[in-house]
């Protein structure tokens, strides 16, 4: 994972956030795994769903999911240990997250516009 913040000016930033397939994989497989062994789906018993069926229909929102808690603490964590004052919550920049097609073993590139408190 890599994140950096560049300043725009005194009161507007860009913090950009890229994932790799390394840093959802080993989540994503395990919540797969917790789905399966819940999941009552029709045509298979409770719990004996293949991981397969399961990735192929839920797949898609486990991964935004997944990549969406990522984002959540990383981007938290970011901010607290540089010590960044912020005006507000991060927002994404439109265009960016568009570009993002959510499939499993792609890398993820997003990027927020931060408000910056001036320094007093």
């Amino acid at each position: 994972m890599d994140i950096s913040f560049q300043k725009k000016d005194d009161l507007n930033g860009v913090l950009s956030v890229k994932i790799s397939k390394q840093d959802y994989a080993e989540q994503f497989n395990k919540t797969i795994k917790d789905h399966a062994k819940k999941m009552s789906v029709r045509g298979f018993r409770q719990g004996m769903v293949p991981l397969q069926h399961i990735q192929k229909l839920y797949g898609e929102s486990i991964l935004v999911e997944q990549i969406s808690k990522i984002l959540n603490d990383q981007i938290t964590a970011y901010i607290d240990k540089n010590s960044i004052n912020t005006l507000g919550q991060p927002i994404p920049v439109a265009e960016k997250s568009i570009q993002n097609v959510f499939e499993f073993g792609n890398d993820f590139e997003f990027d927020y516009e931060m408000g910056v408190a001036p320094d007093f």
